[in-house]
């Protein structure tokens, strides 16, 4: 949005600690899309990464997911590190795929606490993870609370 362009650079953190950099000029007033594909090697196709942008001033940055035949997506980057994240609803019953991803974009571990709690009541399911440095990390919900959380 601002009158002179930004220098941005692109950062893609993969589970296995890959870091793949990337940088662009974004025109002043302008929109400048990019395909991450053209960002990895051949071989980091088809797998998760997080990305994280970062700018000599200040910039929007929105995520767009075009499929197929299937609806797409968009939303918009998150500005800061947080340390709290709450889903009111998730759902692990027939036909769902829920996952959380997770993104250290730091370079030291980080400690992760997940709280899921049940539809029915039952005890909360706790568990802990330790994220590497600079890694993208994504926790299966339907292997830990299979058919146990609800959207209802």
């Amino acid at each position: 949005p601002s009158s002179t362009p930004a220098n941005t650079t692109v950062t893609l953190l993969f589970a296995d600690g890959t870091v793949s950099n990337a940088s662009f000029v974004v025109p002043a007033r302008s929109v400048l899309p990019i395909n991450p594909t053209g960002l990895i090697s051949p071989s980091q196709i088809g797998l998760s990464f997080s990305a994280k942008i970062s700018a000599d001033q200040r910039v929007s940055v929105s995520r767009r997911i075009v499929r197929s035949g299937k609806d797409g997506d968009i939303s918009d980057g998150a500005t800061a590190i947080t340390h709290y994240a709450y889903f009111a609803e998730g759902y692990t019953g027939s036909g769902f795929r829920e996952t959380l991803a997770l993104v250290n974009s730091v370079n030291a571990n980080a400690t992760v606490d997940l709280t899921l709690l049940p539809s029915n009541g039952g005890a909360p399911i706790v568990r802990r993870y330790i994220v590497g440095p600079l890694r993208r990390y994504t926790i299966d919900i339907n292997a830990l609370a299979p058919n146990r959380l609800s959207g209802r």
